[in-house]
């Protein structure tokens, strides 16, 4: 009886470790959700202090780094549609607060010539 529930206990500790180790792997993703790369708060006294360039740069290297940035970009299917629509709803205030709009096709025209 005794060596069943220590059988039971070995592989329920096996599963949470296993458990444990995919969670790991996955705490970039978890974090990204929590804490986004672009930060408003500097994005906006960059803004506000005149520095318009340099909040450009920024929000163009954040949407370069984004993992949807290729499928919206390069691909037209569903995968690349509901990438527009995530990379919209990321950085839509951004571009709006800097007087851009963010046209994929006028994009992707320029890109397939």
């Amino acid at each position: 009886m005794y060596s069943f529930i220590i059988f039971c206990a070995f592989i329920l500790q096996l599963i949470l470790l296993i458990c444990f180790f995919v969670l790991c792997s996955r705490i970039g993703k978890i974090k990204k959700n929590f804490y986004p790369e672009l930060n408003y708060a500097r994005f906006c006294l960059l803004l506000y202090l005149g520095r318009r360039d340099d909040a450009t740069r920024m929000l163009y290297t954040a949407v370069s780094e984004d993992e949807d940035f290729v499928y919206a970009f390069h691909t037209d299917n569903k995968a690349a549609e509901r990438a527009r629509e995530n990379m919209q709803a990321s950085y839509g205030k951004y571009f709006s607060a800097l007087g851009l709009e963010l046209d994929f096709e006028k994009i992707r025209s320029v890109a397939n010539k």
